[in-house]
């Protein structure tokens, strides 16, 4: 099967980089007048590098811990109940670990409606990047989210990549 169509059965369903994306610098390449990713936050703990031998595509890639290291603000056209898909890849160093990600959703007046979290294991052996799905549910009267990157226990510092959100 080509890389760049995905089949469901014998439907064909669109390519994933095809699709729109609501995240932005997915790919951490364009950064700030700081140096720092271009509109990424870093929340506790995580770490920026700036080397092509620890990214996945480009130069540039992150490291996040289970304390949520990077997370995004963004404006999101929901329906209620929908459910968004973190799309990515992540190194990581041992074996159990998998890439995971928190949404906490808000009205348009800015009150929290509720978190939403999901884990994906990584499809590579432990030092390669492979990729990972996190399904994110959507709930009623969602108007923004922030999403933040994460490993999944205390160990965990996955390295993140290429990521898309649709």
């Amino acid at each position: 099967m080509p890389a760049e169509e995905i089949r469901k059965g014998s439907a064909r369903m669109a390519p994933r980089d095809t699709l729109p994306s609501w995240l932005r610098n997915g790919d951490f390449e364009t950064t700030d007048s700081a140096g720092a990713p271009a509109d990424w936050n870093l929340f506790r703990e995580g770490f920026f590098d700036d080397d092509p031998a620890l990214a996945r595509s480009g130069v540039r890639s992150v490291r996040s811990s289970f304390l949520y290291g990077w997370y995004q603000d963004m404006q999101v056209p929901v329906s209620p109940y929908q459910t968004f898909t973190l799309y990515g890849f992540a190194m990581r160093e041992f074996a159990d670990e998998r890439a995971g990600a928190r949404a906490p959703f808000f009205r348009a007046d800015g009150s929290f409606v509720k978190d939403s979290f999901g884990f994906s294991p990584v499809d590579a052996a432990p030092g390669a990047y492979g990729a990972f799905w996190v399904p994110l549910e959507v709930p009623a009267d969602a108007h923004a989210a922030q999403l933040f990157l994460r490993g999944e226990s205390a160990q965990a510092w996955l390295r993140f990549d290429d990521l898309q959100l649709f």
